[in-house]
């Protein structure tokens, strides 16, 4: 049964969704439930939407039970690359976080209020700079020495030439990761308001 569902990425991903959804019921009831289900999505199918772009395989989609989700793929070779792939979850995850939370303010909804909380607080997390969270893969762009001590990546020429990125990609990944952390802090500030 494991290796039927192993060969259908899209079995993985509606069955491990539906039983992570399962396993936030008990803690958040229904409702919330749906909602986290709903941020995970958004931030993954961000990631997707990158590896996709950078003409890389994506192999299947998990949820996780009570964890999260994560995105199986062919490995970049550059580490721009691979900062691009991280980076894209929390940006979707914010854009949609604060579209949500938009809404909720001018429609007064806490449902929208309570998605676009739950989403920028997810996201938010997500950007620590702590492998094997999103934030610890952007910070290998941003900083290869101190990202290999962490992760105690060899000296070996294939894992120097992964790390060696130009000056402007640090800085304009350094840039998107400011800008993708205010806007979710923006959006959970708003969000959280409506729900105040």
């Amino acid at each position: 049964m494991w290796a039927l569902l192993a060969a259908h990425p899209f079995i993985v991903a509606v069955v491990s969704m539906a039983l992570a959804t399962l396993s936030y019921v008990p803690l958040f009831g229904w409702r919330y439930a749906a909602l986290m289900i709903l941020v995970l999505l958004v931030h993954e199918l961000g990631h997707m939407a990158a590896i996709w772009s950078l003409r890389l395989q994506v192999e299947t989609l998990v949820f996780v039970p009570l964890l999260g989700a994560f995105v199986t793929y062919e490995q970049p070779r550059i580490v721009e690359h691979d900062a691009v792939i991280a980076l894209s979850g929390p940006a979707a995850g914010a854009l949609f976080a604060w579209g949500c939370a938009v809404a909720a303010v001018s429609t007064g909804d806490e449902d929208l209020g309570l998605l676009g909380a739950t989403g920028a607080l997810f996201n938010l997390l997500n950007l620590m700079p702590v492998p094997p969270l999103d934030g610890g893969r952007i910070l290998a762009v941003i900083s290869p020495s101190l990202c290999g001590a962490m992760r105690s990546d060899r000296d070996d020429r294939e894992t120097i030439a992964f790390y060696a990125a130009p000056p402007v990609q640090r800085v304009c990944a350094v840039l998107t990761y400011l800008v993708t952390a205010a806007v979710l802090a923006l959006s959970f500030k708003l969000a959280d308001a409506v729900g105040a």
